[in-house]
């Protein structure tokens, strides 16, 4: 709402929604109004009580307004979002206490909901919630990133732990492993511990065919066939200086007898 007024001899237009705050000595006739855009003026005598009593009148139709908004009984968006929204907290706070999640999804659901949570109500709601918005969304999102952060810790152990029976479940592993490393990163959150598992977990996958190569050998010398196994032996050394090197691209391949040495995995 615009309203026509004087200050200091100048004609003046004010509008009435940039007033952030107003203060009126009714003792000393002066009204005090500060705008949105940092500018502060002063209105005195008769001019200040006129454009006082228009503010007020304004400021409590706009107090109804937003009342009555909230008293529909016919309006149940509001309720309906902050119940699902919640259900959605409740559910991802029971998996993280099983320690059962092992995709991101998970938490990037929930990250969704809270970003869009009142992004399709009126300005008004928006407004007179906007205190119990902020809240919800800071725990939706704190819980969404733990969620986020035990996936990833889950996955880790995962391919520390499962079996690898052919050449594609050591690419996967590989590939999953670099995947959560990557995100780590890319989080600031991969720690010295995690960091060293994710080593470990390449390591074991840069050994499995040389070790099954190995056992074939072993075999073949218990057999008596010591030819067969003089050719295990060196097709065991070349197939781990390829997977090494292509697993640890940066690292120099390590002595042969080292994984000859190592216990099996």
């Amino acid at each position: 709402m615009f309203i026509k007024t004087t200050h200091e001899g100048t004609a003046l237009v004010i509008n009435l929604e940039l007033i952030v705050t107003a203060r009126h000595e009714e003792a000393k006739k002066q009204l005090h109004l500060d705008f949105s855009h940092g500018e502060k003026i002063t209105l005195v005598g008769d001019e200040a009580e006129r454009v006082w009593g228009i503010f007020s009148r304004e400021s409590d139709r706009n107090e109804d307004d937003d009342r009555d908004e909230f008293d529909d009984p016919d309006d149940d968006e509001v309720t309906d979002d902050f119940e699902h929204i919640n259900q959605e907290i409740a559910d991802l706070e029971t998996q993280l206490a099983d320690g059962n999640i092992t995709r991101l999804w998970v938490g990037q659901r929930l990250r969704d909901t809270a970003r869009s949570l009142g992004s399709f109500w009126p300005t008004k709601k928006k407004r007179a919630l906007s205190e119990e918005i902020k809240k919800v969304k800071e725990k939706a999102l704190a819980i969404a990133d733990q969620a986020e952060m035990a996936a990833l810790s889950n996955t880790v152990n995962e391919c520390l732990m499962a079996a690898l029976t052919s050449s594609a479940s050591v690419t996967s592993t590989v590939k999953k492993l670099t995947e959560v490393q990557v995100e780590l990163q890319r989080r600031k959150k991969i720690t010295p511990e995690l960091k060293q598992q994710i080593r470990a977990g390449k390591e074991r996958a840069a050994r499995h065919r040389a070790r099954r190569k190995l056992n074939d050998a072993q075999i073949a010398k218990a057999g008596g066939s010591l030819i067969k196994y003089d050719r295990y032996t060196r097709e065991a050394e070349a197939i781990f200086k390829q997977d090494w090197a292509t697993i640890f691209p940066k690292d120099q391949v390590p002595q042969f007898e080292s994984l000859q040495n190592a216990d099996s995995q």
